[in-house]
């Protein structure tokens, strides 16, 4: 029998990962990695790797080793943080932010945004006045008096 001792979930836009602390019914313990990969809207794929105590230094090593790898050669994007998505819910609906604005802000695009709004069920519409016709001006003609 396997118990859970610890456990912790990290969501990204296209997957999940589950970390998991177990330890087993002899008292050993290891670390359980789960992936589930978003493919369309209703499908998932899953993956699960388990990693004994004894690998764990080395392989925490290796990935440190290329986490700076990859800080070095790629500049990706920004991922929206939790706090990040409910911060541009809240400026867009409690102070009438355009999404442009917010993009500029927040440093992402327009799409991320309204992709955020698509999955909140938040309706966008646009702040701006439409300016169809131009105002018109009523003028009056001065009239000579005569006299």
């Amino acid at each position: 029998m396997q118990e859970i001792i610890k456990s912790e979930i990290i969501n990204t836009e296209k997957s999940r990962y589950n970390l998991e602390l177990i330890k087993t019914a002899n008292g050993l313990f290891y670390v359980s990695i789960g992936q589930s990969v978003f493919v369309y809207q209703l499908d998932t794929i899953d993956s699960n790797i388990r990693i004994r105590p004894s690998d764990l230094d080395e392989i925490i090593q290796i990935l440190v080793s290329y986490q700076s790898e990859i800080k070095k050669n790629y500049f990706g994007k920004k991922v929206l943080t939790d706090f990040r998505k409910k911060e541009i819910i809240n400026r867009y609906l409690n102070k009438c932010l355009e999404i442009e604005t917010l993009a500029v802000q927040f440093d992402c695009s327009v799409t991320e945004i309204r992709q955020l709004f698509f999955e909140n069920n938040i309706a966008v519409t646009s702040n701006s006045i439409t300016k169809d016709k131009p105002a018109r001006r009523f003028w009056r003609r001065k009239r000579k008096r005569s006299g």
